[in-house]
């Protein structure tokens, strides 16, 4: 019924291994689809699919096809390091099958050991955390949790520190380090433009993105920054957090920049989300196989799972 249905299931397991004998778990239900996956990467006898996606005996089964060629399962372990996405909605993200198509075409033949990547939908970060932890290697972190992960990490980055923002985890011999992924492709994005950033950077919303992208207008020494959005609450934090100009949506044309994020259609020289997206996937599988990804690589995959 639940996300935590999971987590009882992998549990049941530690039993299994200390009685010895061989064991098979999962959770009924779409909300026990996850239960399925992690099973078969935690040492299942054997674990049950449909053969074609319209053979489906219950909901949340796994085809055989999606368990060989979306996560490989017939690849994993007892070794597999569980990677995922905390968020919430995750329902139309397609990050899982860039992560794991990435990581078996690219990394996996250079790596000592295996990962799977799963979804993980909580819409409370901080209890997922106290329940989930001990059985993760790594998370991408997305909307809402961006901000409040950073109280679980040990070893934040510089670009956490300055943004504020933690959209990447992973465990290391010293505890969890923090990373910020999206500022880093922000900035490498901007950086070949940057004699054209002379006045200034507007940045449209206030949210946890918005802050990576403030981070790095800043590290690019643009100068002056503005933020136009809704949420006052939010722009008068970042004013004393972040040392810029918010404006309200009326004081808009007060702001005459060089750059906009996110721009409108105005002949501009303009960046798609998707380079973003693209860029800190890459950096995000590199940080938690200790293996490069080409961007190339991983816009080639995106394309084929698109």
């Amino acid at each position: 019924d639940s996300l935590e249905d999971n987590l009882t299931a992998l549990k049941l397991i530690q039993v299994a291994r200390r009685k010895g004998v061989k064991y098979i778990i999962h959770a009924m239900g779409e909300e026990g689809r996850l239960s399925r996956i992690l099973g078969a990467a935690r040492g299942n006898a054997w674990t049950y699919a449909a053969r074609e996606y319209t053979e489906e005996t219950a909901p949340g089964q796994l085809s055989t096809f999606e368990a060989a060629n979306h996560f490989f399962l017939n690849k994993k372990s007892d070794n597999t390091k569980i990677l995922g996405l905390l968020g919430y909605p995750l329902v139309q993200s397609k990050g899982w099958r860039l992560h794991n198509l990435g990581i078996d075409r690219h990394i996996t033949k250079k790596s000592e050991g295996s990962f799977l990547y799963a979804n993980f939908p909580s819409e409370d970060g901080s209890a997922f955390w106290e329940s989930w932890s001990e059985n993760l290697y790594g998370l991408s972190v997305t909307i809402t949790h961006k901000e409040t992960i950073i109280k679980f990490v040990d070893e934040p980055s510089n670009e956490v520190r300055i943004s504020g923002v933690c959209n990447t985890i992973v465990r290391t011999a010293n505890g969890w380090a923090g990373h910020n992924t999206d500022l880093m492709a922000i900035e490498a994005l901007l950086r070949p433009h940057r004699e054209s950033l002379g006045n200034g950077g507007l940045v449209i919303g206030t949210g946890a993105t918005a802050r990576s992208a403030i981070a790095a207008l800043k590290r690019l020494d643009v100068n002056p920054i503005f933020v136009v959005g809704r949420n006052a609450e939010r722009g008068k934090m970042l004013i004393e957090t972040m040392g810029l100009d918010f404006l309200t949506e009326e004081e808009i044309h007060y702001a005459n920049t060089s750059c906009v994020i996110q721009t409108e259609e105005r002949g501009c020289i303009t960046i798609s989300g998707e380079e973003m997206f693209l860029l800190q996937a890459a950096k995000q599988v590199e940080i938690f196989t200790g293996k490069p990804i080409s961007k190339d690589d991983v816009r080639s995959i995106w394309q084929e799972i698109s």
